[in-house]
């Protein structure tokens, strides 16, 4: 699943970019597993201080799997990649006689943004990859299978990334379909058996950013620490880092629905709430419909959508696109139009039930006559 969704997106990204012209394809890496990091007030700067082509550690993260795939893409060397990619290790120079125009930094998952920050932050300071970006020439894009609430605005925030590619949604504290007071229990339960050795204190994972994606290749270092402490006596549900073989067998791809009615009731829509909990509307009329609700109720996003509703934002666009067509919205600023609100109104209609008052009994019946 995480494979197809990257590609997906990689491959849409090359339809975009103009004919004759190329892209490199980076791995996203840790700062921590570049050679001397650990080193004080020292700031790598890619091309000069590492190569993003290097070679990585023998027992590899998530970006292992990242780097398979980008070898789909570039063949196992620069100079012999059979399309538009550019092999990572292709250096600066190569980059620039073969009209490189975006560099693609490709990570399965982003939890807090921070990582993708940094790495983006290497790349411009090299001064020629700056030049080339303050002339317009090249544009560094991040595509991502995965991204978190809190790591989605971080990234869009960061001066060194110019955009940001999606698959899927990563849910954690902030998107969870539970009320605040739920939440606020929850917290509470993973600050309070937090282990004692964490010097972060919080027990909502790195950075505070309470994760709730996890993938069968590992466990981020978001998640919270209840549920991957390893101390002594504590059961856990995970192995540490480790996404155990039993947990994957049992729920596979699985992925938690969000209850629309919720949804909808929190956008001021509370007649409406009640049609889908009664099961008034089917899909995918029950997603259009919690999409034109959000869109009425406040300012939205294509990321705000796809967080609360728990799809990914190729399918909110589509969704978005039928609304446009049908006159409900427009997209540019998105708003609801008035027949989008009519239909709303119409919406929240249920269907009226016609009795006969007729009281049941349990004696038995006999005909009385015959016609």
């Amino acid at each position: 699943m995480i494979r197809v969704g990257l590609r997906e997106k990689i491959e849409s990204l090359g339809s975009e970019l103009p004919s004759g012209t190329h892209a490199v394809l980076l791995p996203i890496l840790s700062a921590e597993d570049i050679p001397g990091s650990n080193q004080p007030g020292h700031r790598h700067v890619a091309y000069t201080t590492f190569s993003p082509g290097d070679p990585i550690s023998s027992t590899p993260g998530s970006e292992g799997a990242v780097g398979n795939l980008i070898r789909d893409f570039t063949g196992d060397r620069p100079g012999r990649e059979p399309s538009m990619w550019l092999h990572p290790a292709t250096d600066v120079y190569d980059l620039y006689r073969r009209r490189c125009r975006a560099f693609v930094l490709v990570t399965d998952y982003s939890g807090s943004g921070t990582q993708v920050q940094r790495y983006a932050d290497m790349l411009v300071r090299h001064p020629r990859i700056r030049s080339w970006r303050s002339f317009g020439w090249i544009k560094i894009v991040v595509v991502a299978y995965a991204v978190s609430a809190v790591a989605h605005r971080r990234i869009a925030r960061t001066s060194s990334v110019d955009r940001l590619l999606v698959a899927a949604p990563a849910p954690s504290f902030e998107t969870a379909d539970w009320t605040k007071e739920e939440q606020k229990q929850v917290e509470h339960i993973c600050r309070r058996y937090v282990p004692r050795s964490k010097s972060s204190g919080t027990g909502l994972g790195f950075a505070g950013s309470a994760g709730l994606f996890v993938m069968h290749t590992g466990v981020p270092n978001n998640v919270p620490e209840i549920l991957r402490s390893r101390r002594k006596g504590w059961y856990r549900f995970f192995d540490g880092r480790v996404f155990p073989s039993e947990l994957v067998a049992e729920l596979g791809a699985y992925v938690p629905n969000r209850d629309l009615g919720r949804v909808v009731k929190q956008a001021s829509q509370a007649r409406l709430s009640k049609a889908f909990d009664a099961g008034r509307f089917r899909r995918p009329i029950d997603l259009l419909l919690a999409v034109l609700a959000l869109v009425g109720h406040s300012q939205q996003t294509e990321t705000l959508i796809a967080h609360r509703l728990n799809i990914s934002e190729t399918e909110v666009q589509q969704y978005l696109n039928l609304l446009a067509g049908l006159g409900f919205v427009t997209l540019l600023p998105l708003r609801v139009t008035a027949a989008g609100r009519a239909e709303l109104q119409f919406s929240k209609r249920m269907d009226r039930v016609a009795t006969a008052h007729l009281e049941g009994s349990t004696l038995p019946y006999y005909p009385q006559r015959l016609r």
